[in-house]
């Protein structure tokens, strides 16, 4: 099983709100707090303030309006990402987790536990009660996991103050959002094809390729964030012979011409333009196999060529991702002046 400390990361987040001075920034809710670095949004409530923590897996804390006698913050949010290796799945993260505050809590006592609703992706929670210098506290931690990101969402406040702050705890939990990963983010690296017909901006930093199809001219393939992962972006550019259909009918062939065991799924066919020229803008995606594989897929003529451009990538990442596929698709070139264009004036048949 891969090594994640999940435990560490709802126990560093416990610890954020024990530790004490408090160093607040200028940014106060209501507000919708995104981080790009880590691609995750969530919504901080009115009066809460993010607040400044150096630890590694601590990528966000927040804390309440209201202090206690002591002038710390009666309640506190904090947010963990981390990154593993291997797989695991969120049963797993859940039982480190528990297993790590148990012997790290003093007095730690699981309350409840169950399934949670994290967006649109499936996640945990569990509620336990614990001491800290000799004053009773309340947490509750919201466990979710997207492809290579574990997430601790962590809510902690005294005791006898956890009933008012329940209403917003869920409320902040229930309104994270995984974002488009931060690698889609890179510059881009300017591509020709051999015989200069067309040019296309690829992420800088993908590996390009000439595939083995024959009908296929290159393609970029993203790099491993991990040694184990199994599955990566890529995206394909290819030419197709199809005669004079139209492009609606071009796209519902290739999309019929997929693997049957596939079983892969037509969700819309749009119209589209890349710099001038007429496409279409095409999603599917795979209804079997995990993970489930998307595909966007753009057609458009040049010369009575079809041309097909294919993105490829985990059905999960969909949210963002599409918007990048048209921004990198949009840098596509055609050469007017290379060969198997329009014959020069005066030079066409006699």
């Amino acid at each position: 099983m891969a090594r994640l400390c999940g435990g560490a990361l709802v126990v560093a987040a416990v610890a954020a709100f024990l530790s004490l001075p408090l160093f607040a920034d200028e940014a106060q809710g209501p507000a919708q707090y995104v981080d790009k670095e880590h691609a995750f949004s969530i919504a901080l409530p009115e009066g809460w303030t993010r607040v400044s923590d150096s630890r590694q897996d601590v990528v966000l804390k927040a804390s309440s309006p209201k202090v206690r006698e002591d002038g710390a913050p009666e309640a506190d949010l904090t947010v963990s990402v981390s990154k593993f290796s291997g797989k695991i799945d969120l049963a797993s993260f859940c039982e480190e987790t528990v297993s790590s505050l148990s012997k790290q809590l003093q007095g730690y006592k699981q309350v409840a536990a169950g399934k949670a609703a994290v967006g649109t992706d499936e996640g945990k929670y569990i509620i336990y009660t614990f001491s800290a210098d000799g004053t009773s506290m309340k947490g509750v931690s919201v466990l979710c996991i997207r492809t290579k990101r574990a997430v601790s969402i962590t809510c902690v406040t005294a005791l006898d103050l956890y009933d008012s702050y329940e209403s917003a705890f869920e409320k902040m939990a229930g309104s994270f959002r995984f974002q488009a990963p931060a690698v889609l983010k890179r510059d881009s690296s300017q591509y020709t094809s051999p015989d200069n017909t067309f040019s296309i901006a690829f992420p800088n930093g993908w590996a390009i390729s000439e595939p083995a199809d024959q009908s296929a001219i290159v393609q970029a393939i993203s790099p491993l964030s991990d040694p184990k992962d199994t599955l990566r972006e890529s995206i394909t550019v290819a030419t197709v012979a199809d005669g004079d259909s139209s492009l609606d009918a071009a796209a519902k062939r290739i999309v019929s011409d997929f693997p049957k065991e596939l079983k892969v799924k037509l969700d819309e066919i749009v119209p589209f333009k890349i710099n001038g020229h007429e496409a279409r803008r095409v999603v599917c995606c795979a209804t079997t196999g995990m993970p489930r594989i998307a595909h966007i897929i753009y057609l458009t003529r040049d010369r009575a060529k079809l041309y097909v451009i294919t993105w490829s990538f985990d059905l999960e990442d969909f949210a963002g991702f599409d918007s990048f596929c048209d921004k990198v698709v949009h840098t596509l070139k055609f050469n007017a002046q290379a060969g198997g264009g329009a014959p020069a004036a005066g030079h066409g048949r006699r």
